[in-house]
């Protein structure tokens, strides 16, 4: 018999052959069914061991960028409970974490007192270990008032991490102050990485990241498609824009690829259509951040990070609450779904956002720094 795996690590075992975190694994060889062995501490001895929970895999990008900001912050490396192990693997998250794979809930029975578990949702946390210390980090609240039932689940938490000072008076209008604390937003912390092949890039290209997730708060069916389109061919006809086309979430749930490919044929071949191929949330950073503007989703968040103004298609209390931080408010740049009620509506909002954005490159650039600086001192210590 094997003997049994070393705190730290982590083994991989399909059939009869064994990989450790460091071997380049495809997830088209997997089994659908493999184990994977956390062993940060003995269960139920009192231990600790960082555990990130409601981790949909690193095939959402935007979900790839908040684990690995807060692997940058932890003193150790952390074990995610992640329901994407394929996708983990393939895109390198287990260079910095180690995986587990879960399907839902919360895994109550691994994480022993005096562990620390940081998520990214509220419910659940009640079902913890008594003396699990728990850490709510990448959640906003929204535009409504934090109501008692929705306090409440929040200050069990041993601390609750928000990104901007909106939030933060939020949170204390709803009396909670004790274990609130202001930290930075975990995608800011992540590096670009350039490909070798940066060169395709003109100075004067718009990123597109279009996702199909956010279509179910779409006025009527297809119109965020033929809004996007219609941006496409006003920037074709009216401007020498080069537009690149990057994916920010592939999973087959929601699959970005599908709307770009679709956007291909509907243009045909265009050398100023540019379509960039999938990466890991390092990798499409690099691209966003040769662009000179972006309009998107969750790309357009990550575009903000590395510096690179642009209009994000969506309305999530995140997005809102990072533009007020990094623009002073969020109407100039945040656009909700909801709110286009016409295929040039979309247009309008960039033809509005062109007449302002030297003024929001400059604030961004500022911001940006700032919030960096900021957030390289920040130490887990705060909140320990």
């Amino acid at each position: 018999m094997d003997p049994l795996p070393m705190a730290g690590d982590h083994i991989l075992c399909a059939g009869e052959k064994k990989y450790s975190a460091t071997d380049k694994i495809s997830p088209t060889i997997l089994p659908a069914r493999f184990i994977m062995a956390p062993t940060n501490h003995m269960e139920g001895e009192p231990g600790m061991g960082y555990y990130l929970l409601g981790h949909g895999g690193s095939g959402d990008h935007g979900s790839e960028d908040r684990i690995r900001g807060i692997c940058r912050v932890l003193p150790e490396r952390p074990e995610v409970f992640s329901m994407g192990l394929e996708e983990d693997w393939h895109y390198g998250l287990g260079a910095v974490a180690g995986l587990t794979r879960h399907i839902s809930g919360v895994p109550e029975r691994c994480i022993g007192s005096g562990d620390w578990c940081v998520t990214a949702q509220p419910a659940g946390v009640d079902r913890l270990r008594r003396g699990t210390r728990t850490v709510l980090w990448g959640w906003t609240p929204g535009a409504e008032r934090i109501g008692r039932r929705s306090a409440r689940e929040l200050s069990r938490f041993h601390a609750v991490i928000v990104p901007d000072r909106r939030s933060l008076e939020a949170l204390h209008t709803a009396g909670l102050e004790k274990n609130v604390r202001l930290g930075p937003d975990p995608a800011f912390l992540v590096e670009r990485q350039l490909r070798p092949l940066r060169g395709a890039f003109r100075k004067d290209t718009v990123g597109l990241c279009l996702s199909p997730a956010v279509c179910r708060f779409e006025a009527s069916q297809g119109l965020l498609y033929r809004s996007f389109c219609h941006l496409i061919r006003w920037l074709l006809d009216n401007t020498a824009m080069q537009i690149a086309l990057i994916p920010y979430c592939v999973k087959p749930c929601c699959n970005d690829c599908l709307f770009l490919t679709a956007v291909e044929r509907e243009f045909g071949k265009n050398d100023r259509i540019l379509r960039r191929e999938d990466g890991d949330c390092r990798v499409l950073r690099g691209d966003l951040s040769l662009c000179r503007c972006c309009v998107g989703t969750a790309g357009a968040l990550a575009a903000w990070s590395c510096g690179v103004p642009g209009l994000c298609v969506g309305s999530s209390s995140r997005a809102q609450g990072i533009a007020r931080m990094l623009f002073g408010s969020w109407q100039e740049t945040v656009v909700s779904v909801g709110a286009l009620k016409r295929e040039d509506a979309l247009t309008d909002c960039f033809r509005t956002f062109l007449k302002r954005e030297d003024g929001l490159r400059r604030r961004l650039e500022i911001s940006v720094s700032q919030y960096r600086r900021w957030a390289a001192d920040w130490q887990w210590s705060s909140i320990a």
